[in-house]
């Protein structure tokens, strides 16, 4: 995917940030009722804070458990880790969530 975004416009600041995002992702049934889910991204921009990587594993324990692992890295100019571990659990339409991790700005 090819992204312009007007930072000044949204923001208030920054000017127009120009990125490239790679997407991939993957799905796989271990057990009747066991599903990995696994999702990469690489954004690249020479702009702003520059390139960014995202790592994904969710394990989904049908009917209603899920365990995510992620990892959100900046490799262009901070070298930062957005590290981020959750446990779900879905009862109809309820949805209990704990997690700790770090979050990015916003």
């Amino acid at each position: 995917m090819n992204q312009k975004y007007n930072k000044t416009v949204v923001e208030g600041e920054g000017g127009m940030v120009r990125s490239n995002i790679f997407i991939a992702d993957g799905l796989c049934q271990i057990a009747p009722k066991i599903k990995m889910r696994t999702e990469l991204q690489y954004l690249a921009s020479a702009d702003d804070y520059g390139d960014w990587s995202f790592g994904l594993l969710e394990l989904s324990l049908v009917p209603h458990w899920m365990i995510t692992f992620s990892d959100m890295w900046n490799n262009g100019s901070t070298k930062t880790h957005y590290y981020k571990g959750l446990i779900t659990y879905n009862i109809k339409s309820h949805r209990i969530q704990a997690g700790y991790g770090r979050t990015r700005a916003g």
